[in-house]
């Protein structure tokens, strides 16, 4: 099968890009903006074109006729679109309206997107796919725009399925970027010192879910036409046990730095997976194991 997934030079989408070249009978074409393309260079069966998706013709670099197509590509950082809102339009919204048109004409079997928990807004607690979104943010806005361009695929009766991400952590996050991904935040800082810098509280809620189990959700063939998802694994984890486990693994104290809250930041948010038990998926990593298996990576630890 031909796939098609934009974003895939990053975190999740080379994951995802590995795991469909598994199968020597797939080929992968890849659009990324990222010139740090070293996780996917030793996967086979890719063909990887550098461009930037709030540009149409890059689309059109696209030669083979495309059977499944995911659009991961996006700006997903909170803090950077309220510093830089032009980012979310050009990457997350023109980008999303790009991929729109490209499926248009050339008409994939099916489409898979990656939103946000962002498009619940500060209420972002158990709520379910069908619940009213009130983002509060410049990021969550140009979320839940991009869904309703994506749904709008239905119409022309291409199918698609759109998944709303919450806390995704695991090994091939950037450790460079501290504007981003909370966990991988932590572990960079702990990995240069015993200070931890967090915004708002310890008693922040969040629902982390390890990138393997993302992987297979975003693969897997119980999935269903032209639904919502919220992945998570719908438990309440509060921040402080999340630096807890890091700590255990570095063995050492951490000093702990409270700042306030970002603009547009939520505080509590963990997902109602009611649709995932639906269709009796089973996460197979908890937050202990995905941060060892996480750490393990980083420190090159086989397990």
């Amino acid at each position: 099968m031909n796939y098609l997934i934009t974003g895939g030079a990053g975190f999740i989408g080379s994951h995802l890009a590995s795991s469909l070249s598994a199968n020597k009978n797939n080929k992968i074409w890849i659009i990324d903006l990222s010139k740090q393309i070293k996780k996917i260079k030793k996967i086979k069966r890719i063909v990887y074109i550098s461009g930037d998706i709030s540009k149409p013709e890059v689309f059109q670099k696209v030669k083979s006729k495309i059977d499944i197509a995911y659009h991961l590509a996006a700006q997903t950082s909170n803090q950077v679109g309220e510093e830089q809102p032009i980012l979310n339009y050009k990457s997350n919204i023109l980008g999303t309206q790009n991929f729109y048109s490209w499926a248009l004409e050339n008409k994939p079997s099916k489409c898979f997107f990656t939103s946000s928990m962002a498009v619940y807004g500060q209420d972002c607690q158990n709520k379910k796919a069908n619940s009213i979104c009130e983002p509060h943010s410049n990021y969550g806005i140009s979320k839940l725009t991009g869904e309703l361009i994506f749904k709008m695929l239905g119409k022309h009766n291409i199918k698609y399925t759109i998944f709303r991400l919450f806390n995704v952590y695991g090994p091939g996050q950037d450790l460079s970027n501290l504007k981003q991904g909370m966990l991988s935040i932590y572990i960079s800082q702990a990995l240069k010192s015993n200070i931890i810098n967090i915004t708002g509280s310890l008693d922040r809620i969040r629902d982390f879910i390890y990138i393997d189990d993302v992987i297979s959700l975003l693969t897997s063939k119980k999935i269903k036409d032209n639904t919502i998802y919220n992945i998570g694994l719908g438990k309440i984890i509060k921040v402080e046990k999340a630096i807890k486990l890091i700590q255990k693994y570095f063995k050492k104290n951490f000093i702990i730095k409270i700042k306030k809250n970002s603009a547009g930041d939520i505080v509590k948010s963990y997902a109602n997976i009611d649709k995932l038990k639906s269709i009796n998926f089973k996460f197979k990593f908890d937050l202990q194991k995905g941060i060892k298996k996480t750490l393990n990576n980083y420190f090159n630890i086989s397990e």
